[in-house]
């Protein structure tokens, strides 16, 4: 035949009727199902069964490209029959899971195409529950998986004891296993190296070491390597300090034991008491007072706060006013302060009499007299000259009240502040004008009263035929609170 391909057509179809090709029928184009490429890019054109190399074919245009060491493997290794795509692309497909699904079909997790053999494995348990940190990646897989032999991963423990029980059983510096220190190692080590190293970081628990505390021997406070229930209480360490302590002298003097509230974790000298975390804040010269003046005898308890319980003598000796003698409270913050005992001010406001208008110039002596204690505090006690001196109107001799304050302020004695004619008109131009009264007795009858006044003392009732006037006035009544409910401004 002169068409090459007509002669191999004829050759296979010649095996396909000696059965040699017995699934594929006489009338398909290709023994190969789907495959649309030419024919002579797997097959010479002399011989139908002369078969090109197989990287004649691009494998790469397929949805499998061969990689690694699988451009190596036959044809026929994959391809169990010739209808290519058929063949399976899943790795357990070709290679046995001998892991017995442990690990998941997934063989890529671990293994590539360019070795069967696992070469990175540090970096693939990182897809792991337990990423391979420090020693760990130089670790043999069986020093872990100690079942590797059967394939068996799953189940592995996570925990550093159980892997590390014999070595943290076999350390006495200090002593683990019988001291009850707690078996999670990562508190303590580190994954850098396979050997029983490491550092505890003491800052994780609830005592923190800091100061002095974070150079002393671990063996200091945890006598007979023990770990657990290892007192935090200062004393409990340091009652040797607190005892032998003299100046001052700790415990006859009754100090507390809470250490801390004058001593730091540095160094157990100095100590330095911060005074304003007590009940008795140092202030102004209290500050600079050295402590034997208040703490006698080194006593420290019971202390007295009261200010007179260390200034009697001051408050004694004082003249300008003498204090003692007239009587001042002993109460010293109200006229003293911290700063110095002169001078003092006395802040009047606060006491039962505040001090406003002419009062605040007045010296101290006008109104204490006698001393401080019982000082009278009615107006009349002090202004009963300006009472008595009044001639207008003149207060004695018509009995006005004592009580000054409804009609005199703070400020002056005169002008004073009662106006008549708020209540009722009599200065001038007033039907009640002066010269129709010559003195307040004229109206205000009742002596040392001047809520009672008269009108019929003036308003006769025969003279002035009070009746004739009001003839047709309805509950018209002879009597003065009558005649002011219908005359209050004094007109008709």
């Amino acid at each position: 035949m002169k068409n090459p391909r007509s002669r191999a057509w004829h050759l296979y179809r010649f095996l396909a009727l000696a059965g040699i090709f017995p699934s594929l029928g006489l009338g398909q184009e290709s023994p190969h199902g789907e495959l649309s490429i030419p024919c002579e890019n797997c097959h010479s054109a002399e011989t139908w069964k002369a078969v090109r190399s197989p990287m004649a074919f691009d494998h790469s245009s397929t949805e499998f490209p061969l990689v690694g060491q699988h451009s190596a493997v036959s044809c026929r290794s994959c391809h169990r029959s010739l209808t290519f795509r058929l063949a399976a692309q899943q790795c357990r497909d070709c290679h046995v899971d001998v892991h017995r699904g442990e690990l998941g079909a997934t063989c890529e997790r671990c293994h590539t195409a360019q070795t069967w053999l696992i070469s990175d494995m540090p970096q693939r348990h990182s897809q792991t529950r337990f990423a391979l940190l420090g020693a760990h990646r130089t670790a043999s897989c069986r020093d872990c998986h100690v079942n590797q032999e059967r394939n068996e991963y799953r189940g592995t423990p996570t925990e550093c004891y159980s892997c590390h029980r014999q070595q943290y059983e076999a350390t006495l510096a200090p002593a683990h296993a019988q001291s009850g220190i707690g078996t999670d190692c990562i508190a303590c080590h580190t994954m850098d190296a396979l050997r029983w190293s490491g550092g505890f970081n003491h800052a994780s628990t609830a005592f923190p070491l800091t100061g002095a505390h974070a150079t002393v021997a671990c063996s200091e406070c945890h006598k007979g390597n023990r770990f657990r229930g290892t007192p935090t209480q200062c004393v409990q360490c340091h009652q040797g300090d607190y005892n032998a302590t003299a100046d001052p002298a700790h415990a006859s003097a009754g100090f507390s034991t809470a250490c801390v509230a004058c001593h730091t974790t540095m160094a157990w000298h100095p100590a330095a008491f911060d005074h304003n975390a007590s009940a008795f804040p140092l202030t102004g010269a209290h500050a600079a007072v050295a402590c034997t003046e208040c703490h006698k005898a080194n006593q420290f308890k019971g202390t007295p706060t009261q200010c007179v319980q260390c200034h009697q003598g001051d408050y004694n000796a004082t003249t300008d006013p003498a204090h003692a003698s007239a009587g001042f409270s002993t109460a010293c913050v109200a006229c003293h302060t911290t700063m110095a005992w002169h001078p003092a001010a006395f802040d009047h406001n606060t006491s039962a009499f505040p001090l406003t208008g002419a009062h605040a110039a007045v010296a101290c002596t006008r109104c204490h007299t006698s001393g401080y204690k019982g000082t009278p505090v009615q107006c009349y006690s002090c202004h009963q000259q300006d009472y008595t001196a009044s001639v207008n109107p003149p207060h004695a001799s018509q009995g006005f009240p004592t009580d000054c304050q409804p009609c005199h302020s703070t400020s002056v004695w005169r002008p004073s502040t009662f106006q008549h004619d708020g209540y009722f008109p009599i200065s001038a131009g007033s039907k009640h004008a002066p010269g129709r009264w010559t003195s307040c007795t004229d109206c205000h009858q009742v002596s040392g009263s001047f809520q009672a006044f008269s009108c019929t003392s003036c308003h006769a009732h025969i003279q002035t035929t009070m009746d004739s006037k009001h003839s047709g006035v309805r509950n018209y009544q002879y009597n003065s609170q009558a005649c002011y409910q219908c005359h209050p401004r004094g007109g008709a």
